[in-house]
């Protein structure tokens, strides 16, 4: 019986020494040690986690607290909304539509925007997309928005 209890408290000291590594970054960062957040903000985005690839996006595109890196924000993007974030996919047919930090291109923009209307659960958020699309979509032509429907079809969010 006292082996299975000490057994018992090793493990949860052990689970509660792990953390949580988002707190863990968020703590850090909110402390001024913005290398130590970066770290794990990495650590964790490339461990698929759309949120932390969608602030570290936010962070490259801003130079917030570190070097503005265009191409790393475009990447995260990506990354982001690949997962079907919807902020993301807003972001990126906001930037396809005005060539920030990419080169402007119709299709990819009413692609991100018709993605996001169709990810999104909020009646709003889906009205905005659709309404961004609409606008992008009366500056292509029949053929570009056909392109741009195909690409929503074969769309598949990564895990």
């Amino acid at each position: 019986m006292k082996i299975r209890l000490f057994t018992a408290f090793a493990v949860m000291g052990l689970i509660a020494a792990v953390g949580d590594p988002l707190a863990d970054a968020n703590e850090a960062y909110d402390n001024g040690e913005y290398e130590m957040a970066m770290d794990i903000w990495l650590s964790l985005a490339g461990q698929g986690n759309a949120q932390v690839q969608l602030r570290l996006a936010e962070m490259y595109s801003s130079g917030e607290d570190i070097p503005r890196n265009a191409e790393e924000s475009v990447r995260w993007y990506h990354e982001a909304a690949d997962r079907g974030l919807v902020d993301a996919q807003l972001a990126l047919g906001m930037m396809y539509s005005g060539g920030f930090d990419v080169h402007a291109d119709t299709v990819l923009s009413y692609y991100w925007f018709n993605l996001a209307a169709i990810c999104s659960s909020d009646k709003s958020t889906q009205n905005r997309a659709i309404k961004m699309r609409n606008s992008v979509a009366s500056e292509m032509t029949s053929a570009q928005i056909e392109q741009a429907q195909l690409l929503v079809r074969d769309w598949k969010p990564l895990p």
